[in-house]
């Protein structure tokens, strides 16, 4: 018979007081744990910034028009790639208007290449490509995408839609864009917040959100919809909602995200303002649905965050993640006043499943002290090693015990027994406790073998002007040694 280890114990017993025992069980459980210290992180170090532009950088506190900045992914033998959207002129392409740019590491991040351009215009050719994603499937192939306002020929209209880039050589060389939603050149409605999965099969799946009505079918309202490609991302499906309340419903669904277990299982997570057609209320919740053919077909969407059908408090912009063994836990801020032991401020909640996203376990604070801060936490990220460590990352306006607590920071909180416990957060950040800079829109990545990269942006008021700031966008390295098992 195998022997039950530590970690197994201690993500049972926390597992059992969520499900069965509610917060006092909660919070005795993970008081009796102890806490394992998180990675600690280099220096962050520059890889570009770029001056701002109208009000496209960001909303800072997420939503509908949230835009994310950055992402990274390693093919987890040793490449790694981040991507963000700016408007620096780098090499040729100086037209002003916000374009993909990418760096690259074959060295756990010490060091990265010079910035090059994914989405270059052309004369009479203008675009602006914002919030990009980038994967790989770690035998070769890469694909980055994000959502363009303007024009690739005559292949795009004036509303928003999606392009995607492919690359065979560690992302030293990549494709020319081409559309990723098919219907980009004759619908009107804004396709925007794109992320990428694939599985072990070749299948890719994207999933975006979009006002296009297609012809009338459905409502204004923002929707989720996803497509595949079978041949490496050359083409795609055309696109099918995922909330199939679509054609009636109100509600604007958003920030959805998208992962695979690599056998065949997709999850994809959105925040949702509709009532599920009576079954939650009509606050914002987090609901999910299924994919068990490789994201061919998709089970009704479901809610997540187990007080939907009560809660008053609006839960934003998910992010999930799997170990590839059943195991998945999605992340979210939320402002709902959890068992009326809350403050009004948003906190990062999170919930598990063991049986491959099919049932889930009462969602949770991350954070043991959410019931008394009064920060505002948003835009989490999650991450594995599918060796029992997780890390969850995000932004937070507030302090812990910072001399100065009104700047944004990147927070980080840390498990090395699957989930069971988290450490207290603390800064990713190494001058959160003295700078008057803003940290935000943070993601992370990790190779699975103890190298972990974070990426975020910084809003640096070099000359004491808003007028004359920028957004740089910094990674931060770190290591854990050995494995949990």
């Amino acid at each position: 018979m195998r022997r039950i280890t530590r970690r197994e114990k201690a993500c049972a017993a926390t597992l059992a007081a969520v499900a069965f025992g509610g917060t006092v069980a909660v919070v005795a459980a993970i008081a009796a744990a102890r806490f394992a210290p998180p990675p600690v992180f280099s220096e962050p170090r520059v890889l570009g910034d770029h001056a701002l532009k109208d009000d496209v950088t960001s909303n800072l506190f997420g939503g509908p028009s949230v835009q994310r900045n950055a992402d990274i992914t390693t093919d987890g033998k040793g490449a790694w790639v981040a991507v963000w959207h700016s408007t620096e002129p780098v090499g040729e392409d100086v037209d002003g208007t916000y374009d993909i740019v990418l760096s690259r590491s074959s060295d756990g991040g010490k060091t990265w290449s010079a910035e090059t351009v994914l989405s270059k215009d052309t004369d009479g050719n203008r675009r602006d490509d914002l919030s990009p994603t980038v994967r790989t499937d770690g035998k070769g192939l890469w694909l980055a995408a994000w959502s363009a306002r303007g024009t690739l020929g005559a292949k795009l209209g004036v509303d928003a839609d999606l392009l995607v880039v492919r690359s065979v050589d560690d992302g030293a060389t990549w494709s020319d864009p081409v559309s990723l939603n098919t219907s980009a050149e004759h619908d009107w409605g804004n396709d925007f917040d794109v992320r990428l999965t694939n599985d072990a099969k070749g299948a890719w799946v994207a999933v975006w959100a979009s006002t296009e009505t297609f012809r009338g079918k459905y409502g204004g309202d923002s929707d989720i919809f996803s497509a595949r490609s079978a041949d490496g991302g050359r083409t795609w499906s055309d696109p099918a909602v995922l909330n199939t309340t679509a054609a009636k419903d109100l509600g604007f669904d958003v920030t959805p995200d998208v992962a695979t277990d690599g056998s065949g299982v997709l999850l994809a997570v959105w925040s949702s303002g509709d009532s599920l057609a009576g079954r939650i209320g009509i606050d914002r919740d987090i609901v999910i649905s299924r994919s068990t053919d490789a994201g061919t077909t998709w089970s009704d969407p479901q809610p997540l965050n187990s007080q939907a059908q009560r809660d008053e408090g609006s839960d934003w912009a998910p992010r999930l993640a799997t170990d590839g063994h059943g195991k998945w836990i999605v992340a979210w801020s939320s402002a709902v006043n959890l068992e009326g032991i809350r403050g009004g401020d948003r906190d990062i909640m999170y919930a598990m499943s063991a049986d491959q996203g099919a049932t889930w376990f009462k969602a949770s604070n991350l954070d043991s002290d959410a019931n008394n801060d009064a920060r505002e936490d948003t835009d989490p990220v999650i991450v594995t090693d599918a060796r029992g460590r997780w890390a969850v990352v995000w932004q937070s306006w507030g302090g812990i015990g910072y001399a100065d607590g009104s700047d944004a920071d990147v927070l980080m909180s840390f498990s090395e027994d699957d989930g069971a416990t988290w450490s207290p957060p603390g800064p990713l950040n190494h001058a959160a406790n003295r700078d008057s800079v803003d940290d935000l829109l943070p993601t992370i990545a990790t190779d699975g073998g103890g190298q972990w990269i974070g990426l975020w942006q910084s809003f640096f008021p070099s000359t004491g002007s808003v007028e004359h700031a920028v957004w740089r966008v910094v990674a931060s390295t770190a290591t854990t040694v050995g494995t949990t098992e």
